[in-house]
Protein backbone atom coordinates (compact mmCIF):
# COMPACT_ATOMS: atom_id res chain seq x y z
CA UNK A 1 0.00 0.00 0.00
CA UNK A 2 1.44 3.35 -1.07
CA UNK A 3 2.27 5.63 2.10
CA UNK A 4 1.76 9.55 1.75
CA UNK A 5 4.95 10.62 3.02
CA UNK A 6 6.29 14.19 1.56
CA UNK A 7 4.75 17.01 2.94
CA UNK A 8 3.51 19.60 1.32
CA UNK A 9 3.03 23.04 2.80
CA UNK A 10 -0.65 24.86 1.74
CA UNK A 11 -2.24 27.72 2.98
CA UNK A 12 -6.26 28.46 1.41
CA UNK A 13 -7.06 31.15 -0.60
CA UNK A 14 -9.07 33.28 1.80
CA UNK A 15 -10.00 36.66 0.05
CA UNK A 16 -11.28 39.74 2.55
CA UNK A 17 -12.50 43.28 1.41
CA UNK A 18 -10.72 46.49 2.81
CA UNK A 19 -12.45 49.64 4.41
CA UNK A 20 -13.53 50.90 1.07
CA UNK A 21 -15.22 47.74 -0.19
CA UNK A 22 -11.85 46.51 -2.44
CA UNK A 23 -11.56 42.82 -2.25
CA UNK A 24 -8.00 42.43 -0.59
CA UNK A 25 -6.42 38.58 -1.58
CA UNK A 26 -5.58 37.04 1.35
CA UNK A 27 -4.79 33.35 2.78
CA UNK A 28 -5.18 31.36 5.59
CA UNK A 29 -2.35 29.97 8.20
CA UNK A 30 -0.08 27.32 5.99
CA UNK A 31 -0.69 24.16 6.87
CA UNK A 32 0.90 20.48 6.69
CA UNK A 33 -0.21 18.40 4.27
CA UNK A 34 0.90 14.81 3.38
CA UNK A 35 1.20 14.13 -0.16
CA UNK A 36 2.87 10.92 -2.27
CA UNK A 37 4.65 13.03 -4.75
CA UNK A 38 4.74 15.79 -7.03
CA UNK A 39 6.57 16.26 -10.80
CA UNK A 40 7.23 18.65 -13.38
CA UNK A 41 4.17 18.92 -16.16
CA UNK A 42 5.77 22.03 -17.93
CA UNK A 43 8.67 24.68 -17.90
CA UNK A 44 8.73 27.53 -20.19
CA UNK A 45 10.25 30.88 -21.16
CA UNK A 46 8.28 33.35 -22.82
CA UNK A 47 10.97 36.35 -23.95
CA UNK A 48 9.63 40.02 -23.97
CA UNK A 49 11.57 43.18 -24.31
CA UNK A 50 12.89 43.70 -21.27
CA UNK A 51 11.25 40.40 -19.17
CA UNK A 52 11.89 37.04 -19.30
CA UNK A 53 8.97 35.07 -17.45
CA UNK A 54 9.77 31.66 -16.55
CA UNK A 55 6.84 29.17 -15.93
CA UNK A 56 6.68 26.37 -13.85
CA UNK A 57 4.06 23.95 -13.33
CA UNK A 58 3.51 20.82 -11.28
CA UNK A 59 1.26 18.08 -10.21
CA UNK A 60 0.68 16.56 -6.61
CA UNK A 61 -0.19 13.54 -6.26
CA UNK A 62 -1.98 13.04 -3.10
CA UNK A 63 -3.98 10.65 -0.90
CA UNK A 64 -7.72 10.56 -1.07
CA UNK A 65 -10.05 13.56 0.78
CA UNK A 66 -6.75 15.80 -0.16
CA UNK A 67 -8.54 19.38 -0.79
CA UNK A 68 -7.72 22.78 -2.72
CA UNK A 69 -9.01 25.50 -4.31
CA UNK A 70 -8.03 28.46 -7.46
CA UNK A 71 -5.22 30.22 -6.03
CA UNK A 72 -4.43 28.19 -2.74
CA UNK A 73 -0.54 28.80 -2.29
CA UNK A 74 1.80 25.62 -2.01
CA UNK A 75 5.09 25.35 -1.36
CA UNK A 76 7.07 22.29 -2.15
CA UNK A 77 10.28 21.95 -1.01
CA UNK A 78 10.29 25.86 0.08
CA UNK A 79 9.44 27.12 -3.25
CA UNK A 80 5.91 29.03 -3.47
CA UNK A 81 3.72 27.79 -6.07
CA UNK A 82 -0.19 28.65 -6.74
CA UNK A 83 -2.50 26.17 -7.40
CA UNK A 84 -4.16 26.10 -10.54
CA UNK A 85 -8.23 25.16 -10.50
CA UNK A 86 -9.59 23.13 -8.04
CA UNK A 87 -8.57 19.25 -7.47
CA UNK A 88 -8.56 16.38 -10.15
CA UNK A 89 -10.36 13.27 -8.55
CA UNK A 90 -8.75 10.11 -9.84
CA UNK A 91 -11.06 8.17 -6.83
CA UNK A 92 -13.79 7.30 -9.03
CA UNK A 93 -13.03 4.32 -11.56
CA UNK A 94 -15.42 1.44 -12.28
CA UNK A 95 -12.71 -1.46 -10.25
CA UNK A 96 -12.46 0.18 -6.57
CA UNK A 97 -8.97 1.31 -6.61
CA UNK A 98 -8.84 4.88 -5.17
CA UNK A 99 -5.51 6.12 -5.81
CA UNK A 100 -6.00 9.71 -4.73
CA UNK A 101 -6.25 13.00 -5.97
CA UNK A 102 -4.12 15.43 -8.25
CA UNK A 103 -3.60 18.91 -7.68
CA UNK A 104 -2.06 21.21 -10.53
CA UNK A 105 0.21 24.01 -8.80
CA UNK A 106 2.14 27.19 -11.09
CA UNK A 107 5.13 29.29 -10.17
CA UNK A 108 5.93 32.37 -12.56
CA UNK A 109 9.35 34.07 -12.23
CA UNK A 110 10.60 37.08 -13.75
Amino acid sequence: MLRATRIAIRARFAPTTDEHNHRVDAWGEPEPVFVFCWAPVEESADIEQGRTPVMSVRDIAAPPGVTGSHDDKWWLDGVEYRQVGGVKDCTTGPFGFTPGVVVRVRRIEG
